[in-house]
């Protein structure tokens, strides 16, 4: 349990949010949450390919839509992105932005009919494998206020009063060979980030812990920045079958890959109206910077139906199970600071060197089982010239399982965190085409509601995709299309937290990423 401290304790100083560092939880949400991406055509509608099928990326809603197939096709999605993040803090409004090149489709279908071209029996027998992006996890977040009255030196004071370890017990003590002869994040209880606080003087000792701006307190200025890179994606491989070309039922199995990486560099800078604490501390600035990375590979199976009961309309039903996966976390935190100390004419720079520094360092493993997914559907083609296309899927994401931690931990304390946060929500899709000869136009809407419960700071913070495309077929079998999404979603988090008295205001966030894909492909 020593290892996995230090990522519960992040749970509070950073709330549950998108932009948490509280990885091993927030993890448990990312790898459970999937977005209409892959082909085109699939985003351009909003990922609406429930009860539609005959494209690729529709057998991640439901696989029996591989079924509807009647040739063989090659699909190859490139994609260009940017990521615009806006933040609001204590009345001080920042923005930043990140872009990206990325593959989010490449499929092969193999459409195989075993009786001929009669429409009787058995019409169709197809399979696939390929890979579809689920998720991209590259941002680039900037917050900066001005606090009056509060800092995350509070905080670590917060939390070392809490541990009730002996001042003399934070610090490393030596020898005269330099050998360490007491190192206090092996031979104590104390939350890494104390320890490091207290060696890099940010905190001080009045009878208990106080910060360095504990008295005549002058205002600080915060900044905080998040860098996530990494993404989501699923290698699959899947088999349909037509009956008498109304009835589709198809099975996939997928290959979840997840890699997400975060940095977050939290600064404080002391407004110089600040007096020194009780012991002559005072701060002159600071910075705490937590690098956080996971890495994540599981298998699940997707199992589906679609129905025609006449030509205009199709329905369509699928069930996902949870996704079964391996995770390794990773971790490491540095802390420096200049600060005057009594017995010193100026501000002096505190720094862990590199062999402090490695006892901050540390990797966790877990396994997870993320939520299962049904999804109803329904779509009306209008005589071959148009058609619209809905789907609803049920996630709880509270029955999201964490087990099997590093040294037998069964983690029943994140499935019961996972329970208290988050809830059952319906994602709602919806799409529609319109054939203009060989040109086809394409427009959808996605609809993410908030898997927090109310009650917590995100329960409002819905996700809205907007998307539009354009398609185009020639004679000899290749087609391309074109499509536009623009994802908005907002956020709200505090910087740090540990009770009502001793926490940051919350952050406004909005997010606005905008999303160029093309498709090239070919039938045979």
């Amino acid at each position: 349990m020593k290892r996995i401290a230090p990522i519960v304790a992040l749970m509070a100083l950073t709330s549950i949010s998108l932009h948490s560092t509280a990885q091993t939880i927030d993890d448990g949400l990312w790898m459970s949450q999937r977005y209409p991406n892959g082909t085109a055509r699939f985003v351009s509608m909003g990922g609406a390919f429930g009860a539609l099928g005959s494209d690729f990326s529709s057998i991640d809603v439901n696989p029996a839509g591989l079924g509807v197939y009647r040739t063989s096709e090659f699909t190859l999605s490139p994609s260009f992105s940017s990521i615009k993040a806006r933040s609001s803090y204590n009345g001080i409004k920042s923005q930043d932005f990140e872009r990206s090149f990325a593959l989010d489709n490449m499929g092969f279908v193999f459409a195989m009919n075993p009786s001929g071209n009669t429409d009787r029996g058995l019409c169709q027998l197809n399979l696939a494998f390929g890979y579809n992006k689920h998720n991209n996890f590259k941002s680039n977040t900037l917050t900066k206020g001005s606090s009056p009255d509060k800092s995350i030196t509070d905080y670590f004071a917060a939390r070392a009063n809490n541990a009730n370890i002996h001042p003399d017990d934070l610090a490393f003590h030596f020898d005269s060979t330099g050998r360490m002869t007491w190192d206090p994040t092996a031979q104590t209880n104390a939350p890494w980030d104390v320890i490091m606080a207290w060696n890099t003087y940010l905190l001080d000792d009045n009878g208990r812990y106080i910060s360095p701006l504990d008295e005549h307190f002058g205002a600080v200025m915060q900044t905080q920045r998040a860098l996530s890179e990494g993404n989501m994606g699923e290698f699959s491989m899947s088999g349909a079958l037509s009956i008498a070309h109304k009835l589709y039922f198809g099975l996939s199995v997928g290959i979840t890959s997840y890699r997400h990486e975060q940095t977050i560099k939290h600064q404080e800078e002391a407004d110089r109206t600040n007096v020194p604490s009780v012991n002559g501390l005072l701060l002159n600035n600071m910075s705490y910077i937590t690098q956080l990375s996971s890495e994540g590979s599981g298998f699940n199976v997707k199992i589906g139906a679609i129905y025609t009961p006449f030509p205009a309309l199709r329905l369509g039903i699928s069930v996902h199970t949870p996704t079964f996966y391996n995770v390794k976390h990773r971790y490491s935190y540095n802390m420096q600071s200049s600060v005057q100390r009594y017995d010193s004419i100026g501000y002096e720079p505190f720094k862990l060197d590199e062999a402090l520094r490695s006892r901050f360092v540390g990797s966790y493993k877990y396994h997870l089982e993320s939520p299962f997914r049904i999804t109803g559907s329904a779509a009306v083609v209008l005589g071959g010239m148009a058609l619209v296309s809905a789907d609803v899927e049920l996630v709880n994401y509270a029955s999201m399982r964490f087990h099997h931690g590093a040294d037998g931990d069964d983690l029943a304390d994140l499935n019961d965190f996972a329970k208290e946060v988050y809830r059952n929500v319906l994602n709602v899709k919806v799409g529609g085409e319109m054939l203009l000869g060989p040109v086809v136009l394409r427009a959808g809407y996605a609809l993410y509601p908030s898997p927090y419960r109310g009650g917590f700071l995100n329960h409002s913070s819905h996700a809205h995709l907007i998307s539009g495309g354009v398609g185009y077929s020639m004679g000899s079998g290749f087609f391309i299309d074109a499509a536009y999404q623009q994802r908005l979603s907002s956020n709200r988090f505090r910087l740090y937290e540990w009770d009502d008295n001793v926490r940051s205001n919350p952050v406004v966030a909005k997010y606005s990423s905008g999303k160029l894909l093309l498709t090239m492909g070919f039938r045979f």
